[in-house]
């Protein structure tokens, strides 16, 4: 789907907001995470399971503010290889 300048200036500020806070959150991670391993005695694969929970909450969030939700949907049921793909990214926390 190709958007034009007009729609694409849209989008912009909620993609600066998303960097902003990335830049700003992703200093805290590494005392953050020390923290949490100290505190509640997490494995590696909970603080992952945690990091992709996280993960798919802030792009679902992005895709249902942009209105394009639907059509990722769409897109993972038609293309099977990114479904799969998916499932594997998702059964990690299991």
């Amino acid at each position: 789907m190709c958007y034009t300048n007009t729609s694409s200036n849209i989008f912009f500020p909620s993609g600066v907001v998303i960097l902003l806070g990335y830049m700003t959150f992703d200093s805290f991670t590494s005392n953050w995470q020390n923290k949490l391993f100290d505190t509640y005695n997490m494995s590696s694969v909970q603080m992952m399971c945690g990091v992709n929970l996280f993960s798919c909450l802030l792009t679902s969030a992005s895709l249902l503010q942009q209105g394009t939700f639907y059509t990722a949907l769409v897109f993972l049921t038609q293309v099977i290889g990114f479904f799969f793909l998916n499932y594997l990214y998702f059964s990690s926390c299991v």
